[in-house]
């Protein structure tokens, strides 16, 4: 790893990819002993000297589903890109649970977009609606595939929420420019790199991290999409 060529003082990681393969990222960084935080990964059996800090995606994907199941929506489609993320399937579960605290009579469908890009995802929901009835909501991994579906059920004629209700996740800018006002899930963004710094700067300082996984809140923001 190209990494060991270089002098520094600890890592801070977000790893992609199939779970098996973050896994052994993970572990490899591990093992160059260093200081090591990942974001948004749990870090469970690793070395001491390794730190997770996330947000909480599987109780941000309960809030929408709780929210979802609550306007009687019952056919759920999750459109996620391509690539996996540790977050996304962390959402996924959360809206899972939901679905089966309520009694499990809703059902969740994902749909797998070749890329999170405008044009795949819009790709991929257009081939769903070809050949499935309309769902009850839209689901998107994140706002940006959220409103791309959106826009697409538009340009169908599929009134939004009247027919189909649509929710995103992360709440950065891109949602604020969608109409009607995109109903989101806020991810503390910049607070997690902050608590990352601090983290590495405190185990910098005192030898070890006094926390080995910090859980940070997300907040739901419902608009006019559901």
């Amino acid at each position: 790893m190209i990494l060991k060529n270089y002098e520094v003082g600890g890592f801070c990681a977000m790893v992609a990819g199939p779970a098996e393969q973050r896994r052994a990222v993970i572990h490899r960084l591990a093992e160059l002993d260093q200081p090591l935080v990942v974001f948004q990964a749990s870090v469970d059996g690793e070395k001491p000297d390794v730190c997770s800090v996330r947000q909480d995606d599987r109780g941000g994907g309960r809030l929408i589903g709780d929210h979802l199941l609550a306007r009687r929506a019952s056919e759920l489609l999750m459109v996620v890109p391509g690539q996996d993320w540790p977050a996304i399937e962390n959402r996924a579960a959360g809206i899972s649970d939901s679905i089966a605290a309520a009694g499990g009579e809703a059902r969740l469908t994902m749909l797998r977009a070749k890329s999170e890009s405008f044009a795949d995802v819009q790709a991929a929901v257009a081939s769903y609606l070809d050949q499935h009835p309309l769902p009850d909501a839209v689901i998107g991994a994140n706002d940006p595939i959220a409103i791309a579906a959106m826009l697409l059920l538009n340009d169908r004629g599929v009134s939004v929420p009247g027919q189909v209700r649509v929710v995103g996740f992360n709440g950065f800018d891109a949602h604020l420019y969608s109409r009607p006002h995109l109903t989101t899930v806020l991810s503390p963004a910049y607070a997690l790199g902050e608590r990352a710094g601090q983290a590495m700067l405190d185990r910098l300082r005192d030898g070890h991290f006094a926390r080995r996984d910090h859980l940070l809140p997300v907040v739901f923001e419902q608009g006019f999409t559901t």
